[in-house]
Order: C-alpha cells, then structure tokens, then sequence
C-alpha cells in the first residue's frame, strides 16, 4: 500500500513542481492561445497542480501542468506577438522609404 500512496505521491508533487516553473518562467500566460498535443485551446486559469483551457469546440478542460513542460506545446500567442513586432518594423521602413526620408 505505501508504494501505490509512493506513486499517487509523485505524481502529484511533480504537478505542483511544474506548477512553480510554470509560474516563475511564465512560458504561457492568462488568455494565450496554445496547441497541446495537437488540440488547440485558451489558457482561462494556471493554478498550482493543473491549468483549465477552454477548447473552441466549447470543452472546458484541466491539463496538468507536468504536461505543459512534458509534451510539445506551442504557444500561439507569442508567435503572433512576435510577427506583429516584425511586421511593424517593416511598415516602418517601408513608410520612410515611401516617403523619400531613407
């Protein structure tokens, strides 16, 4: 019986570590659009031992955060954050130029 309790243990206590990274490094954020395991879903809250999503098929789900950290997610979110900052920079230049002042 103390080696199931050993195991329900660390499972547990590894959710709650993730749970810490996921707080200090801030991968993801409160509103990011993420796809996990190929489902592509909304952050709506990070607690400590799971994150609930909403997926657009209207399913609300918890995901626990060791598998944020274990299985391959991409985050959406920071990929349009960073095109839009490429795109300015470009429209930019592009506005200088057009205007004779490059």
């Amino acid at each position: 019986m103390a080696i199931g309790v050993g195991f329900g243990a660390q499972n547990i206590i590894s959710n709650f570590i993730s749970g810490l990274i996921l707080s200090v490094e801030r991968p993801i954020k409160l509103g990011d659009i993420v796809d996990v395991e190929g489902v592509r879903v909304k952050i709506t809250h990070i607690g400590g031992r799971c994150c609930q999503v909403h997926r657009f098929d209207g399913i609300d789900m918890l995901i626990p955060n060791s598998r944020l950290l274990d299985k391959s997610v991409t985050n959406r979110k920071q990929q349009a954050d960073q095109s839009g900052v490429c795109i300015g920079r470009y429209l930019y230049i592009i506005l200088k130029f057009v205007n004779g002042r490059l």
